[in-house]
């Protein structure tokens, strides 16, 4: 068996053991709108098994077509652009931002500027896409931490903790 196979094998017998683990204890909590203590992990476990199969396939896939060539990698890459060699220290600025700013601004916010920064430093260009993906992208994880799971997310203050209320 090629070691490109064992990865996803691995992955698969992991989350179908945690999730045979998992289907005993209850999806949802009675009388609560929320999720049990067996919903979040067989939510992940089943999206991880599921990931992992189509990684398998994929891998099976390559293996039947025959192996680029280096030339044909070289074009590939990037098509020739150069990204900043000092990336790394403006994402980490980003990041440090994000941390002192969460409080202050909230979360929705503050987490659709830094998505849109993460993805322009990445190299996008196209800003409608840009901030499509990071409004529908803070969007989900309002609606999977602050409303699925209930877990209490930064509000702002001022205006925005107010105006935070209308999202969650």
């Amino acid at each position: 068996m090629a070691a490109s196979k064992l990865t996803p094998i691995i992955w698969i017998i992991f989350a179908i053991t945690f999730i045979a683990v998992g289907l005993p204890l209850p999806f949802f909590e009675p009388g609560s709108v929320g999720l049990g203590p067996g919903g979040w992990p067989i939510i992940v476990l089943s999206m991880m098994l599921l990931a992992a199969m189509v990684l398998l396939v994929q891998e099976t896939r390559s293996q039947d077509k025959q192996e680029e060539t280096e030339s044909d990698e070289e074009e590939n890459m990037l098509d020739g652009e150069v990204i900043d060699a000092n990336n790394h220290w403006y994402l980490l600025s980003g990041l440090v931002g994000y941390l002192i700013l969460v409080p202050i601004l909230g979360f929705f916010l503050i987490s659709v500027l830094f998505i849109l920064f993460v993805i322009r430093r990445m190299g996008s260009k196209n800003w409608l896409v840009n901030s499509g993906v990071s409004l529908i992208t803070t969007a989900l994880f309002v609606f999977m931490f602050g409303v699925l799971l209930n877990i209490p997310l930064p509000r702002g203050t001022g205006i925005l903790n107010d105006l935070s209320f209308l999202l969650y």
